[in-house]
């Protein structure tokens, strides 16, 4: 029988076998039963369906490369999962697989990827493609490496269909393998089933049974159930384990069909009660590094079988399918499940909750005890359950209220009598008998939280009444209640090694309770906002430290020191129900949002500094821990076994602290895609981004397939940002008007225990600048830009200057005015009018006193005269264009130094030029009033004067070491009749000057005239 194949879409062909097959088995479906004793609920299971849009094609081949990912081969192509999405493999080089249809995948430790399909074998290696085989009617079926490395595959070829064992060597398909004596007769021989022994010899899967290849010789094996169905179906799956066993897995069931194994040539089907492997019709076998064997089935789901124990797992459980195709345990424990429906995948949960699916009477758990005979019990609201060798069983004697009602507490005590509290009522369970405890008047003990034993065998009672009692029990009576104020109201108690009892009270501290004295440990002070804060599990340890569970964190107290270990230690939470130590002293909690572990070596080191934050381990719901407080007792327990047991309302969570996986290791960290302007580069080199790049996307993620919820990245994008960006979860990192340059991204993650690849990847890329954003346009632009401030300055000056020259010019034109008025008017006039006071004056006789006043007043109007006309004469000399200010100065000193024993001193530095004459006199006038205070009122015994002739200004300075004056002067209105500081300046505000006086008393008075080189110097014209 054959199935033909479509030109434009074959279908994998030893599926397809198989899918027809099953339409001939359905009828032979068998029901299964589940031993309690092994917990499917261990196991966290999450689905990938086909309807959710995340596999367009059915999933087949699972593999997993050395980089971590997941790979899924389909009917349309290749897929590529990092735990939270799929997408679909397409070559950045263009290439393409042989076929489309991949029918096996299998990933190598040297990173490369071999996919088999309908149409041959390629491998995948650092994004490149390479063809190993081509062959139009040729389908790999599966791929194996085997310890030595080397890399073996089933080939199915032709129609009707026959099948050869293949090698691959130096990147070649050698069909068939060379294995000397191998002869592959049974039909078509290897439907998928291929195992290579310790001892080098194979075993083949065939369609009509076994076929074993040692030392090159070939034997046969024909089990009944292909014999009957003439080989439609075959051998799908062998498997050897630890113990021996080797197990052969067939896609027909019947006598010697289904799951089989295979003892000394015999085959013996897995018969429990209510199973039998023989009436399965299976599709494939996997043994996971646990030595359990998984199997999936044509129609009936998965199972899981360990040893002589089997768990089954149905579309009604929540697998996507009952139709299972394939199976693949990857790197982290996760096991890897496809059906005609989607993708599942079982990761083992560390925390386990224990319910009706175990057995339970009910899932709200109130109590829970460890004994010494290694048996659990578990008190529920609808009685006593009782965990033995792997067995639940429920209390069915004794009074009803302990088979019907909630157990609201248990204690087992130093003469291993059984304390069990119901309702209203409390018995103690000895030798089969149940005795009441009760009152002198035979009353009952109320409803009792808490039970402890102290030294002197005293069992003491908490109460969870509306009136929280403490009482003492003696034998079977209740002979001591205690009430506020001689104890606080309380929830928790617990013995103390030294004697007395410790009590956890309801307000949140800790009291002891011994030889009826009260000492009570507050703790009001930790975390006062919270309102919830009663005690709900106590530890007292041998060295007297007590411990609380409290609603506000763990308190402690020991040796007079009392400590709290709170959120801000490193507690993901406030609140804790339970505490207990597991047997490497590592202290496990109870928590509203999960459970913790803290090692033996961080509670030391708490201990020894209080305020540290503790490293933990957290476990949360993605670990199966759904935790919330016991409706009473919130007492844990470590059984025999060293498992702990912490009672809930929706079940008893179990943890098996020997089971718990080594941390993860750091998981690798892959930038995948980055996109600038909706244009997609490759990361495999660095790529360089146009100019005016606006929107940057860079796409990593870090292959995690067990927790991937719980993956932290962080990123930095060197060149821009100097701090990393704590991002969560976030795989995408945006950017936007990046300037241009070089940068570097990089990208760092952690995993759920933790564990961070420091390292993580990295690349980097470069964003080309448009032309205005080039070096050299920026220095052109500067250089434009000074150029054209200087212009603008050069302009502004000039203007100023030309201004200041204008008034200077007018100035000038005045003053000639002025000459010319008073040489051609005034002076004329009164030389006129001299000579009529002549003329009057003749006219008087000699001797006449009159006479004599006249001639006086001509000679003094003769002086007068003479000096008018030195003025004006002057004043026509201060309009000359060229003044050698040098000359008059140096003339100046001559004129000084002849009156005074004063050393005056005289420096020029510079080329002497020409002033303008206005700028000169003024320059000349203010000198001279220097000049003149010095020698008037510094008593100076040298002053020396500098004239500077510059590019940019004429300088004139004037320093004495005379007996100066306080600066405060220079500010104040000047006294009557000494006007000679603010003259100064008024000349110097009038050629544009900067005029500047600094002196202190005793230490003389330097003052210094700057006339910008425009308005000093004279001009040509």
């Amino acid at each position: 029988m054959y199935v033909n194949r479509h030109a434009q879409g074959r279908i994998h062909s030893h599926l397809m076998r198989i899918l027809t097959f099953v339409l001939l088995a359905c009828a032979s479906r068998c029901a299964f039963a589940l031993d309690p004793a092994y917990l499917l609920s261990q196991y966290g299971h999450t689905s990938w369906r086909l309807q959710d849009g995340s596999l367009p094609a059915v999933p087949d081949p699972i593999a997993q490369s050395a980089d971590g990912y997941l790979w899924i081969g389909t009917t349309g192509g290749l897929y590529r999962f990092d735990g939270v999405r799929f997408t679909r493999w397409v070559s950045e080089f263009g290439e393409e697989l042989a076929a489309k249809n991949v029918t096996a995948l299998l990933g190598t430790p040297d990173g490369s990827l071999w996919i088999g399909s309908d149409s041959g074998l390629d491998r995948l290696r650092d994004g490149r493609l390479t063809r190993i085989s081509k062959e139009l009617d040729a389908t790999i079926v599966e791929l194996t490496l085997e310890p030595d490395g080397s890399i073996w595959a089933v080939r199915t070829y032709g129609a009707p269909f026959a099948t050869s064992l293949c090698r691959v060597h130096e990147d070649r398909l050698q069909c068939p393998a060379p294995l000397p004596g191998l002869e592959l007769t049974m039909s078509s021989c290897c439907a998928r089933g291929f195992l290579r022994e310790a001892d080098g010899s194979i075993w083949l899967g065939a369609d009509l049974g076994m076929i074993h290849w040692q030392a090159g010789k070939t034997s046969a094996i024909y089990p009944a159930a292909l014999s009957e169905s003439r080989g439609m179906a075959g051998v799908v799956g062998v498997a050897r384990t630890r113990r021996g066993d080797l197990w052969v897995a067939m896609a027909r069931d019947g006598r010697e069909g289904g799951l089989q194994r295979l003892v000394n040539g015999k085959f013996q089907p897995l018969v429990t009660t209510g199973f039998d492997s023989s009436a399965l019709s299976i599709f494939a076998l996997y043994k996971d590094r646990q030595d359990t064997l998984w199997v999936a089935t044509a129609d009936q789901g998965l199972l899981r079988i360990d040893g002589d124990r089997v768990e089954r797992f149905r579309a009604s459980d929540g697998l996507s399918a009952d139709n299972v195709l394939r199976l693949f345990e990857d790197r982290e424990g996760n096991v890897w499940v496809s059906t005609v429906r989607g993708l599942d995948r079982f990761r083992e949960f560390s925390v386990v909750p224990y319910s009706t699916r175990e057995g339970l009477s009910s899932d709200d758990t109130g109590s829970v005890m460890a004994r010494a005979d290694g048996s659990v019990w578990l008190g529920t609201s609808q009685g006593v359950n009782i965990l033995r060798d792997g067995r639940v069983s429920k209390l069915d004697r004794g009074p009803a209220v302990l088979r019907d009602h909630q157990i609201t507490s248990m204690f087992e005590d130093a003469s291993g009598r059984l304390w069990l509290g119901a309702a209203q009522s409390m018995f103690i369970f000895d030798r089969g008998t149940f005795t009441p405890v009760e009152d002198a008047e035979g009353r009952p003990s109320g409803l009792v939280a808490s039970i402890a034993q102290d030294t002197r065998r005293n069992v003491w009672m908490q109460l969870a009444a509306r009136e929280r009692k403490l009482m003492r029990v003696e034998g079977t009576r209740i002979v001591e209640q205690l009430r506020e104020p001689q104890v606080p109201p309380g929830r928790e108690v617990a013995a103390d090694p030294a004697g007395g009892i410790w009590i956890g009270t309801m307000s949140g501290d800790l009291a002891r309770y011994r030889d009826g004295q009260l000492e009570t440990i507050s703790f009001a002070d930790v975390n006062p906002d919270i309102t919830e804060r009663h005690v709900d599990d106590l530890i007292v340890l041998a060295d007297g430290t007590v411990m609380g569970a409290a609603g506000y964190g763990l308190i402690e107290t020991q040796r007079g020191q009392r400590r709290a270990l709170v959120r801000s230690n490193g507690l993901p939470c406030d609140r804790v129900w339970a505490m207990q130590f597991d047997r490497s002293e590592d202290l496990w909690l109870s928590l509203e949002c999960g459970f913790v572990r803290i090692t033996k070596g961080e509670l030391a080191a708490w201990r020894q500094e209080p305020s540290r934050r503790v490293a933990l381990r957290w476990f949360d719901a993605l670990d199966g821990a759904t935790p919330t407080r016991a409706p009473f007792m919130s007492e844990s327990a470590m059984s025999k076994d060293g498992r702990l047991w912490f009672p809930s309302l929706n079940g008893t969570h179990v943890i098996d602290p020997s089971r718990l996986k080594e941390p993860a290791a750091a998981p690798p960290v892959h930038i995948e895609a980055i996109v600038a302007d909706r244009k997609q580069y490759s990361v495999r080199s660095r790529p360089v981004f146009p100019a005016l790049t606006r929107d940057i996307e860079i796409d990593y993620t870090a292959p995690s397939l067990a927790l991937p919820q719980k993956l932290t990245f962080r990123y930095r994008l060197g060149g821009y940002e100097e701090h990393w960006q704590e991002v969560g979860t976030r795989r995408q990192a945006f950017y936007n008007d990046l300037a241009p340059g070089r940068y570097t991204f990089h990208v760092t993650a952690c995993n759920h225990d933790a564990v961070c690849n420091e390292q993580g990847a990295s690349f980097g890329f470069e964003v080309l600048p448009t032309f205005y954003q080039t070096a050299w346009f920026i220095v052109l632009a500067i250089l434009a830009s000074v150029l054209l401030l200087w212009a603008v300055l050069a302009i502004r000056v000039r203007q100023v200057a030309t201004r200041i020259r204008s008034r200077l010019e007018a100035s000038l034109e005045e003053r000639e005015r002025i000459a010319r008025e008073l040489h051609d008017t005034f002076l004329q006039s009164v030389q006129g009018l001299m000579l009529k006071f002549q003329g009057a004056m003749e006219k008087i006789p000699t001797g006449e006193p009159a006479r004599d006043l006249m001639e006086q007043a001509l000679d003094r109007a003769d002086v007068v005269l003479v000096e008018g006309r030195k003025r004006v004469t002057a004043l026509r000399h201060s309009t000359r264009a060229q003044r050698d200010f040098t000359a008059a100065i140096r003339q100046l000193v001559a004129h000084v130094s002849e009156d005074t024993v004063v050393d005056v001193r005289l420096t020029v530095e510079g080329q002497s030029r020409g002033l303008h004459p206005v700028v000169a006199e003024e320059a000349e006038r203010i000198l001279s009033e220097g000049l003149t205070n010095a020698l008037r009122h510094a008593n100076a015994h040298t002053i020396q004067i500098e004239i500077l002739y510059s590019r940019r200004e004429l300088t004139v300075r004037l320093v004495d070491d005379g007996r100066g004056f306080d600066e405060s002067v220079l500010q104040a209105a000047p006294a009557d009749g000494h006007w000679g500081l603010a003259g100064m300046r008024e000349r110097a505000r009038k050629i544009q000057a900067q005029f500047e006086i600094a002196s202190r008393p005793d230490a003389g008075t330097s003052i210094e005239l700057r006339v910008p080189a425009n308005i000093a110097y004279a001009s040509d014209r």
